[in-house]
């Protein structure tokens, strides 16, 4: 490309002016991103059909020089609004591969586009591994708390712990409506197995063994 058009903000008129550039840079895109990575030029002069002059990895889309564009290149060279590029889009190829691609159009004096360098990554085995990880990691539940412990009475703190916080409970303080509804939090959390458990819940209380017997009567009277 002459000095003065660049200067000028003109285009070139043909992709023949920086071929050998391209090539380098797209070596560099190859070499950078592995045999996954897909580099292709485009050259519109040569005819749509046979647009490929030049690759890097074509093994991802089973291409070589002298094949054809893309449907998408087919449509931006009829477009009348022609976009300078199109980035990060995704495609599914017929054999079940998935490419992130990005394609940069290089125009002519008169806006329309004479070629593309496009990058094709090949994520599909990226993309099986983001499969496994939602499926390992998704809970189409609500949050579980589960106490893993090798003492069984950590639970049993756990479980007072955790009511304390979500109704505020003042364990001191309590009147008896106030410690029949604990109990039964404990009791629906099965905090009654729990050994020497009743001993502990009277001690937080301040009440006997005799009144949380008898709370606990109110609670399942059937038993």
């Amino acid at each position: 490309m002459k000095k003065n058009d660049t200067q000028n903000g003109k285009h070139m008129q043909s992709l023949d002016e920086i071929k050998p550039q391209l090539e380098m840079i797209m070596k560099g895109i190859a070499k950078q991103f592995g045999s996954d990575c897909e580099v292709v030029l485009h050259d519109h002069k040569k005819g749509l059909n046979k647009s490929v002059v030049a690759i890097e990895n074509g093994h991802v889309t089973g291409r070589k020089i002298g094949d054809p564009s893309t449907n998408i290149g087919f449509a931006i060279s009829k477009s009348k609004e022609q976009a300078d590029a199109q980035y990060g889009y995704i495609t599914k190829l017929p054999n079940g591969k998935i490419l992130r691609s990005t394609s940069v159009y290089f125009k002519n004096d008169e806006g329309k586009v004479i070629g593309a360098l496009c990058i094709n990554l090949d994520i599909t085995n990226i993309s099986k591994v983001k499969d496994h990880f939602n499926f390992l990691t998704a809970d189409d539940n609500k949050d579980v708390n589960e106490n893993f412990t090798s003492n069984v009475s950590e639970i049993l703190d756990t479980l007072i712990e955790q009511y304390a916080i979500e109704k505020n409970a003042d364990y001191a303080n309590m009147n008896k409506a106030q410690m029949i509804e604990f109990l039964s939090y404990l009791d629906e959390h099965g905090a009654f197995l729990i050994r020497n458990s009743g001993s502990k819940i009277c001690k937080i209380l301040n009440i006997s063994k005799y009144t949380l017997y008898a709370y606990l009567k109110e609670i399942s009277p059937q038993d």
